[in-house]
Formats: C-alpha cells, sequence, structure tokens
C-alpha cells in the first residue's frame, strides 16, 4: 500500500501486485512514498481508519507474509528503515509458506532441536538482504494458535529487531498489550546500519557473540537496526600473558545511521586492573552479568544440543566457579563448612531459577511459540531486564490499602522499564496517597520464598513476560 500525496484531494491509493511469487515495490519520488508524519496526519489516520472497513468482508483466508514482508523491504531498499510486521495466522501461500509442526512428542528427545530452528530458509535468506539494504523488522505475532515463531522471527532476531508474541491471541484480551507495545516500540531511540566490533588488548582476544544479530565474519557483527536496548554479550578468552602491573584494555565500536540520516560512530573504551590473586577476582565478580552470559551462552548451543544438557552444563559450571572459590580462597576454613563470595551469593539461587524458565524448561506443558520466544527474548535481554526474567518478582496484594497507592520521596522509576522498577524506603511516607508526579508506587517487594508467604494473603507474580495471581484459600473446619 502506498500513499499518494500529489492527488488534488489528498486521499491514498492501493496498489495490488498481480501476483504474490514474484513481491515488488513501486518507484515513486521520496517524498511521495514516505510522506512526514507531522505534515500528513490527517492522510495517515484516515488510511487506518479505513483499513479495518476495506478488507472487513473478505472472505480470503490465504496468508502470503513472506511476499509481503519482501515487498515492503525493496520499499526501503534505497535508504533503509524499519519494517512492522503483524501476523494473523501461519502463511500459506506465495514465497515462504509454512506448515503447522508443533509436535509435543518430540520435546525432551532428539528431534526437539529441529523445532527450535527456522524450518523454511526463505526467511532467513531475506535476514540476510535486509542486512545489507539496512532494514530492520519487528514482528508482531499474535495468533491464536500456531505462529512458528522459530521461523518468522528470525528475521527480527537477524536483523537486530525485537518480536512480540501473545499466545492464543484475542483482540478483546490482548489488545491493549498489543498496543502498548507497539506505542513503546515506536518510541525508542533507533539507529540503522550498524556494525559492530570488540577489541581488546594483547593476551586477549574475543572468542565468541551472543545475541540476537548476524555475522557475516568471526570479528564484525551486523545489525540492520539496533534500538537503545540492544545487549550482545562477547567472550573473552585470556591466551596470552598480562603484566600484572599494566591494566587490560576493551573497545566497543560501533558505526551506525541516526533516525536523521547521519553516520556516526560510537566508541566506548574500558580499561580494568589485572590480579593473580583470585580472592581479588571472585571479590569483584558480578553475578548478574555472569547468569545472563551463562544463559547466552547456553542459546547459543540450542540447535545442536538438547535442553537437558544445558541445563546440567549450567548447574555444572555455577557449581565448578563456587568450588574454586572454596579451593583456592578458603583453605583454612572447615572443609566441611559451606562458604561463598560475597559478590556470588545469588549464583546458587539464580542458576537454579535460569533452568526453571520457560527458555530452558522441559517438558510439553509450555507451547513451541512460547519457548522460542523466550529464548529470543533472553538472547536479547540486557542484565536490568533479564534478571525478572530469571527471578520472579512477587507483590503482596494483601497489604494494599483501599486506595491501592504508596507515596514515597525515595521512589526510583524508569519509565523504559516493564518489570517493577519501583523500590523505596519503608521509612518514608505512610500508605494511601500518590507522589506529586501522579505515579502509584507499589509496595516492597516479596522474596520468593515458601517461609515469607502469608497463608492468608494473595500475591501478584510476575516473571517476564507473565503475571501470575497467587491465592491462598482456606476452609473453617466448622
Amino acid at each position: 500500500m502506498c500513499l499518494s500525496l500529489s492527488m488534488p484531494a489528498f486521499s491514498s491509493a492501493l496498489i495490488i501486485p498481480s501476483q504474490c511469487h514474484l513481491p515488488w515495490a513501486p518507484k515513486f519520488e521520496p517524498q511521495l512514498q514516505l510522506p512526514s508524519f507531522f505534515f500528513n496526519r490527517d492522510l495517515i489516520d484516515s488510511l487506518l481508519a479505513q483499513l479495518p472497513i476495506t478488507f472487513k468482508d473478505t472472505v480470503v483466508s490465504e496468508n502470503c507474509l513472506g511476499a509481503a514482508i519482501r515487498a515492503a523491504g525493496l520499499g526501503l531498499k534505497d535508504r533503509g528503515g524499519k519494517v512492522f510486521v503483524f501476523q494473523a495466522t501461519l502463511p500459506n501461500a506465495g514465497p515462504g509458506v509454512l506448515r503447522p509442526r508443533e509436535d509435543a512428542a518430540a520435546l525432551g528427545t532428539e528431534k526437539e532441536k529441529a523445532l527450535f530452528l527456522p524450518q523454511d530458509q526463505f526467511y532467513t535468506k531475506l535476514g540476510q538482504e535486509f542486512i545489507d539494504w539496512g532494514v530492520s523488522v519487528d514482528i508482531f505475532v499474535a495468533v491464536p494458535v500456531y505462529g512458528d515463531v522459530a521461523t518468522v522471527g528470525a528475521l527480527s532476531a537477524m536483523t537486530g529487531g525485537s518480536t512480540f508474541h501473545y499466545p492464543r491471541f484475542n483482540a478483546m484480551k490482548h489488545g491493549d498489550a498489543l498496543l502498548q507495545d507497539l506505542r513503546r516500540d515506536v518510541g525508542k531511540l533507533f539507529a540503522f546500519d550498524a556494525l559492530m566490533r570488540v577489541r581488546t588488548c594483547s593476551g586477549l582476544k574475543v572468542k565468541d557473540h551472543y545475541g540476537n544479530f548476524y555475522s557475516k565474519n568471526d570479528t564484525d557483527i551486523n545489525l540492520a537496526g539496533m534500538d537503545s536496548e540492544t545487549c550482545i554479550s562477547a567472550e573473552i578468552l585470556h591466551d596470552g600473558s598480562i603484566d600484572e602491573k599494566s591494566e587490560a584494555g576493551f573497545q566497543c565500536a560501533v558505526l551506525y545511521t541516526t533516525m536523521f540520516g547521519e553516520r556516526r560512530i560510537r566508541v566506548i573504551n574500558l580499561s580494568v586492573p589485572t590480579c593473580t590473586n583470585l580472592l581479588n577476582m571472585f571479590k569483584f565478580a558480578e553475578v548478574d552479568a555472569m547468569v545472563l552470559h551463562m544463559a547466552k551462552a547456553a542459546l547459543h548451543q540450542i540447535s545442536s544440543t538438547m535442553l537437558i544438557k544445558l541445563r546440567q552444563d549450567i548447574a555444572k559450571k555455577a557449581s565448578n566457579i563456587l568450588l574454586s572459590y572454596r579451593k583456592h580462597c578458603t583453605m583454612t576454613s572447615n572443609p566441611a563448612q559451606l562458604i561463598l563470595p560475597e559478590s556470588l551469593k545469588l549464583l546458587p539461587v539464580l542458576s537454579s531459577c535460569l533452568v526453571k524458565t520457560i527458555a530452558l524448561r522441559p517438558g510439553s506443558n509450555v507451547s513451541l511459540d512460547e519457548k522460542v520466544y523466550a529464548m529470543r527474548l533472553l538472547r536479547g535481554a540486557g542484565t536490568q531486564a533479564s534478571i525478572p526474567m530469571i527471578y520472579p518478582r512477587m507483590v503482596p496484594l494483601h497489604e494494599l490499602p483501599e486506595n491501592v497507592c504508596v507515596t514515597s520521596s525515595s521512589v526510583s522509576f524508569s519509565q523504559d522499564d516493564q518489570h517493577f522498577s519501583l523500590s523505596f524506603s519503608p521509612s518514608q511516607k505512610k500508605l494511601g496517597a500518590v507522589d506529586d508526579l501522579g505515579l502509584v508506587v507499589r509496595p516492597p517487594l516479596v522474596r520468593m520464598s515458601y517461609e515469607r508467604l502469608n497463608p492468608q494473603g494473595v500475591y501478584l507474580v510476575g516473571v517476564c513476560p507473565r503475571l501470575f495471581s497467587l491465592f491462598f484459600l482456606f476452609f473453617c473446619p466448622t
């Protein structure tokens, strides 16, 4: 569909290709093909209002998703940009036809590895073309049954875009969530046609990268688009000698194009001290980053290793880390005493929670689309967003006052965080009001422990991307 602003009535023109097997995009003048939102707001609103009316009586059930995405990419081929894709059914016409392949019996067997990979190479090859064109893809999978996120979502993962999945989609139930996700996705800071490289000093080298991206070689990371939440993990290998008196240097350089068409480069330099004492290394360890890197490294092997083996590897890594501390840093203590480094006290808890997440959980109680979506979400998440995916957050609803609000002068709030990013000191103002900014401040979070649960309480449990209500019901014996 193309907007033509050269018409006297400033109306929209609908162009329909004669066949979907050879998708194409019309060539227009730049100002006619992509009208400015600020100067043509009425025209765009009118077009969006006409879409539900125009196709409300259609009886065509065929979905040519592959052809539509390719046509949109061809339209942006010469300038780059972002394509928003809304999938309602499984593609069954034109290029990129997919078939239902969800098989609960295959989970837990050698066959499960194939279910996590794209079943058709069309979308993979299309993603490579989009990277060359500088076109990123964000996909909203709103399918009532099976949408094959593993295949369709590979396009957004390769191009640096985002995937949004709504299991068993219902317009009345999930419509508001889809609208909020779209509004937030459109409003994020974004860059196009990015090329990233991580460099190290002598004695160190980059072994591998983990995340949602495409790499043409071992050193460069190609992203058709990247936003403020893009996160890529790099594994550094110590393969040479480093002087203890000198510092180790790291550099991350990103070449990208801004939303205004400016070509820029951003360079981040990091210099850290080195040591030969393992105790100092454990002292300054970062447990959140360590657990996230373990998750990304495990999901990187999902195409060649079974889930049960990945779960065992994560538990083994966590055990070896703590064993090394016990063996080399606390040799004088009682061998029967459990001693953990202060910085890694949460490692056993987080590693145990990691293997129980939707992405790594075995069994068929979670649909294939939900599992693959959780894998993609965890592979592309940063430390701040990943911890709520691993360790659930629980809010006691039974302690809320009648007006459901609290006020605190020590509130920290992030508008870009969806995971209960509210914190405050209990010693501040009492329950029962809203602050000057109109923000609703939630009560303190409760640790996920049975000992901390009130038998007569009601709790809201949040583990991205889900929310659960936990009720305790008791009946009077008399």
